[in-house]
């Protein structure tokens, strides 16, 4: 499946100034691998933080943390309403 991905402006040097990229993939890990491939960076050079919002994703924080396990910086509890 082909998603969006927006590119913050510090890092658009690696995509030679495209604010928007395309990428492929069934799994966040696997969108995050194939950017990583077209933009000949090392695997898992791109890290994330997962922001948890509601009760049912902090049901499913050990998948989170298992699906994400070569990325993940953090996890970040909190409501922002």
């Amino acid at each position: 499946m082909s998603c969006t991905v927006r590119i913050a402006s510090p890092l658009r040097s690696y995509t030679g100034g495209a604010a928007v990229v395309s990428a492929n993939g069934e799994s966040v890990t696997d969108v995050l691998a194939d950017l990583e491939r077209r933009l000949a960076l090392p695997y898992a050079s791109i890290r994330v933080t997962v922001l948890i919002e509601t009760i049912l994703a902090s049901h499913e924080m050990d998948e989170i943390l298992f699906a994400l396990r070569d990325r993940i910086v953090g996890l970040n509890a909190g409501r922002w309403d």
